[in-house]
């Protein structure tokens, strides 16, 4: 098995949607049929959440439990749930994908609230700190110089 983050459909593995800020042209790809036809082996391509929710109805937490809903808080914001041990992938394949749920009476997502990067952008404001691309998803925080350093704390300026 293969797991990606994203939202795949059918046999050849395709990628119907992957965020374009944290995988850019990720969408569209039939990574299924790639990976089968480049290693010659028979390949299934799962959500990473909906592989982790698996392995733990198979040997974690969720193991003996007729249904469980799993939510992971990273880069993004994923959930998966599993019902008689087969995992719930509903009419367009995005079945627990709790981080794209609007908020009410907003143009926001819950991930846009909720995940491991939402988290970081509030600290940093609340902190009057800086942030940075670093790398392809992650992002690094800087404190802003200023006189008397964070906080008035001349140690940091």
């Amino acid at each position: 098995m293969r797991a990606s983050p994203s939202i795949r459909r059918g046999e050849d593995g395709e990628i119907v949607f992957a965020g374009e800020t944290t995988f850019p042209g990720y969408s569209g790809t039939k990574l299924g049929r790639i990976v089968r036809e480049t290693m010659q082996l028979p390949v299934l391509v799962e959500n990473d959440v909906n592989a982790a929710a698996l392995g733990e109805v198979w040997r974690g937490a969720a193991r003996g439990a007729s249904s469980a809903f799993m939510i992971t808080v990273g880069t993004n914001l994923g959930g998966c749930f599993v019902q008689q041990g087969r995992i719930w992938h509903g009419a367009s394949f995005s079945a627990g994908e709790i981080g794209y749920l609007r908020l009410h009476n907003e143009k926001r997502i819950l991930e846009d609230v909720a995940s491991t990067r939402a988290m970081i952008r509030e600290a940093a404001f609340s902190h009057n700190m800086s942030l940075r691309a670093h790398g392809r998803d992650g992002l690094r925080l800087g404190a802003r110089r200023r006189r008397g350093g964070i906080g008035g704390h001349p140690r940091t300026g």
